[in-house]
């Protein structure tokens, strides 16, 4: 990594930790939304097939969470 490079970066990090906000924003609120969500989900057993042909047996609050995450991800990359 080049001197320049290296600049570069601490200079964004020192400017990032000037506006926490964005912190806030990028990290909590996503994690926030997510978690939330997770605990409001109902455990209710559901089936489901798999691409496979292969039937199982799983909760919707063991899929939202990761669902939720690529959707949280997709919203930061926006």
């Amino acid at each position: 990594m080049s001197s320049r490079t290296r600049t570069a970066t601490a200079m964004a990090f020192r400017d990032q930790c000037r506006r926490p906000l964005v912190l806030v924003l990028i990290v909590l609120v996503p994690a926030y939304v997510i978690l939330w969500s997770v605990a409001e989900t109902k455990p209710t057993p559901r089936t489901i097939e798999l691409a496979g042909g292969t039937w199982v047996t799983t909760t919707m609050k063991a899929l939202h969470g990761p669902g939720m995450a690529g959707l949280m991800i997709a919203f930061l990359a926006a």
